[in-house]
């Protein structure tokens, strides 16, 4: 029997043939990269905005599944042919596709497709060729073809009114001599379904357009310190593997000119960690009380709040512990639980718990970045926010500068540096919130006005546990520097 294939099936065969087999064959072996889920919520939202649009159109269903949505398709178009629909749904030789909006024209269909990202990207090509050659094939003649993606620079005017969001780019002739690629495709990928698995090593089309999902399930075990983990190895990694040099430890001394992989490689070889008294010098010279600082946001690709922009980084939580003298730590923090504009509230408080004096660590420049957002955002507290930005320690370029530990392997995020200095500090012991992306997921689900009350406070207590954690960490962190215990 011959496997129906769908525009995201073409588009993963695209990218590899083996991906596509697996996802028909076996899709048990699926490792669904973080964010994903998030990554569909929010295009449903963008969706959900851009059907708003376009008022009057009517939305086919999914509940009866393809056979379903396929048979409500026909039933409106046959009753209204000039009906604008949503998920229209149609099936030509073996492919189903369901187009995001389908309007009726002057000669014909309009199609367009809804993305929310905030450029016209190349497989989009492909993903509006796959369609238009199936509704022409069911005799819907297509005069024009429109991709709609986010307009970053669209600031919300509050009163749900998202007009401007969207941004629509004409496809017809970009798509032109793909659409006669299509029909290669569909039949490459029925003979490879109804045979078996390609046999396709790794490589870096398995990251590329996009993670695949079953990369995991493809790899060969590899080496303890791969080489790819050289920091910015790009084509010294290349290189390396084509000579058949897959281990860090195996790299001959004076092949890697580049300072920091040289580093890298040393400290691998030799397999203990290295830290330069330099750091302690830093640490050492910043002033008491210290503050140890980190920051949650949340982009919206459909904006909550008034004036804010589509994916604008929007601070809604902080922790800070607060070190008045050696060793004497407390903790301050805020969440927003509401759901309305958190910033004022955020900022205020903020200023408050960090007082007038003293350092302020964070890791990395994002803290410094989000208060420069909010002191333009907030003008009467501009010269306070500055006096807070003149204070931040970014202990980031320290740790670059003056500690690596092999078993970072080639990054120094906090989450790969903690485990080597204070292990006791897992994140793997916390609740659902275990990083930054389930953070912002965690805050969208507990602000969502759907969210039982139980549900919404769990959320709030991971999301409070999580934020705690990182400025726990920057305090163990500190005081390895400085040549301190850190359990």
């Amino acid at each position: 029997m011959t496997t129906r294939l769908s525009k995201s099936k073409i588009l993963s065969g695209l990218q590899c043939e083996k991906r596509l087999w697996l996802e028909v064959h076996q899709p048990e072996l699926k490792n669904v990269p973080a964010g994903v889920e998030r990554a569909f919520a929010v295009g449903h939202a963008v969706n959900d905005v851009a059907q708003s649009l376009h008022e009057g159109g009517h939305l086919v269903g999914f509940d009866g599944g393809i056979t379903g949505a396929l048979a409500e398709t026909e039933r409106v178009l046959e009753a209204s042919p000039d009906a604008t629909l949503f998920e229209a749904t149609f099936t030509h030789k073996g492919v189903v596709v369901r187009a995001d909006i389908l309007k009726k024209g002057a000669r014909g269909y309009e199609l367009i497709e809804v993305k929310s990202s905030g450029s016209v990207k190349e497989p989009y090509y492909a993903d509006c060729a796959v369609q238009v050659w199936v509704l022409e094939g069911c005799g819907l003649p297509v005069e024009r073809v429109q991709l709609a993606h986010i307009d970053t620079q669209f600031v919300y005017g509050g009163d749900g009114d998202y007009r401007g969001l969207l941004c629509y780019n004409e496809l017809d002739a970009d798509i032109a001599d793909v659409k006669k690629e299509v029909p290669k495709w569909v039949s490459q990928f029925h003979w490879v379904l109804n045979g078996r698995k390609p046999n396709i090593a790794t490589g870096e089309h398995c990251n590329s357009p996009y993670p695949c999902p079953f990369i995991e399930h493809c790899s060969e075990p590899g080496a303890e310190y791969p080489v790819s983990c050289l920091p910015r190895g790009g084509q010294v990694v290349k290189e390396l593997e084509a000579e058949d040099i897959k281990d860090i430890r195996d790299i001959p001394p004076g092949r890697l000119t580049n300072a920091i992989q040289e580093w890298v490689r040393r400290v691998t070889v030799a397999g203990k960690p290295e830290l330069d008294s330099a750091a302690g010098e830093v640490i050492n010279a910043c002033s008491y009380p210290r503050h140890y600082l980190d920051f949650e946001t949340i982009g919206f690709a459909v904006p909550r709040w008034k004036d804010t922009r589509p994916y604008q980084m929007l601070p809604f939580q902080w922790s800070c512990h607060i070190e008045a003298k050696p060793g004497e730590v407390t903790h301050a923090e805020f969440l927003d639980t509401t759901g309305d504009s958190p910033m004022r509230a955020f900022i205020e408080s903020l200023l408050a718990a960090l007082g007038q004096y003293g350092a302020i660590f964070v890791y990395s420049p994002f803290e410094k970045s989000c208060l420069n957002q909010l002191a333009e955002r907030f003008p009467d507290l501009r010269e306070e926010i500055k006096e807070v930005i003149d204070r931040l320690v970014d202990l980031l370029p320290v740790a670059r500068q003056h500690y690596y530990h092999p078993d970072m392997r080639g990054s120094w995020s906090l989450k790969a540096l903690l485990p080597t200095i204070a292990p006791h500090l897992d994140y793997g012991d916390l609740g659902e919130v275990q990083d930054g992306t389930a953070a912002g997921a965690a805050y969208q689900e507990m602000i969502d006005a759907d969210t039982e009350q139980p549900r919404a406070q769990s959320l709030a207590d991971d999301l409070r546990a999580y934020c705690k954690r990182d400025t726990e960490a920057l305090v163990a962190l500190v005081r390895f520097f400085a040549g301190e215990k850190t359990d």
